[in-house]
């Protein structure tokens, strides 16, 4: 009985892990340096780098240090002070795997875009970086999400 039990217990675990497998094992988070807009704006890099690494582990993806990466997060920005206290910004995450991808036809080397979606927003200096960095972690669980189903398919 007690084997029984130990078993559906394992069983359980490891449906859950093949239920919850990550699209890729690590990835590498690079974005654009600052620029005077981003100073004007009180952004900072470090918060989307952070918010992206972040996401990143939840899923259960490594977080790669250092260039060559195979799959690498890019954060484009856009950042618009419209004057007073108030700023624009746009943001563009890309997922990109460098390598082999197989396809139909056979296996392709190169850059390959797995995922790119974008944000863009208005609001005051002050929550401006909040913002931002919640956009990323949407944006991040979204392609992550969309990439584990073409994965499935």
């Amino acid at each position: 009985m007690k084997e029984k039990i130990l078993f559906v217990i394992f069983i359980f675990f490891v449906s859950i892990n093949i239920a919850h497998a990550q699209p890729f094992a690590s990835a590498y988070v690079m974005t654009e340096d600052e620029d005077d807009d981003f100073k004007k704006c009180n952004l900072r890099n470090e918060g989307l780098i952070a918010s992206a690494k972040s996401t990143l582990r939840y899923n259960r993806i490594e977080v790669s240090s250092a260039l060559p990466s195979e799959i690498i997060v890019y954060i484009n920005t856009a950042i618009f002070p419209t004057g007073g206290s108030y700023c624009g910004a746009g943001l563009t995450l890309e997922i990109f795997k460098y390598g082999q991808v197989s396809l139909k036809k056979g296996n392709v080397q190169g850059k390959h875009l797995l995922c790119s979606n974008s944000y863009v927003s208005h609001g005051t200096i002050q929550n401006s970086q909040e913002k931002l960095n919640e956009s990323v972690r949407q944006i991040l669980d979204l392609c992550i999400s969309s990439i584990e189903k073409k994965l499935a398919r």
